[in-house]
């Protein structure tokens, strides 16, 4: 059993990970970064949207029904190309204040990642909205709550 040390066995090279240990902790870092902030920022941002969709608003229900259709329908990866590569393309982006952002593809992800779920989460909530019954919306308006009040305490929930 000349040459086998317990970390070097079978196909696996288990000192790799081990040395560049500070890349991995970085990458999971990132990824976890790349996850919360994007769904939090979708959540706030979906709200409003799944309001104007439920109410079906004459004014807004049609662009944030193409913005949710356009999100959900492509691929994430066409998303994060078209950010990433696609923005550069023009001059007017890379003259403008915009790029000190787009240029990094860290920023890239997050606007791609955030506004896919703002897509998917306005959808979710516009459906949830949609659903709640009437009698609970019928019970807070008797009882004399504003529609502000009815969203935040009877319709989000």
């Amino acid at each position: 059993m000349e040459g086998i040390s317990l970390l070097n066995w079978g196909f696996i090279n288990w000192n790799l990970p081990l040395n560049h240990l500070d890349l991995f902790v970085v990458g999971i870092w990132n990824t976890l970064v790349l996850t919360l902030l994007p769904l939090t920022v979708g959540w706030l941002i979906s709200i409003p949207f799944a309001l104007a969709r439920a109410n079906k608003h004459r004014v807004f229900n049609k662009p944030i029904w193409a913005f949710t259709y356009f999100f959900r329908g492509t691929p994430l990866l066409i998303q994060l190309f078209l950010i990433y590569y696609g923005a550069g393309q023009f001059e007017i982006v890379r003259e403008s204040v915009f790029w000190v952002i787009l240029r990094y593809p860290w920023w890239c992800a997050f606007i791609a990642f955030s506004l896919n779920s703002t897509a998917y989460q306005t959808e979710i909530l516009r459906g949830a909205i949609e659903t709640t019954p009437l009698g609970d919306i019928e019970a807070a308006k008797s009882v004399g709550m504003s529609s502000l009040k009815r969203i935040r305490r009877i319709i989000i929930p």
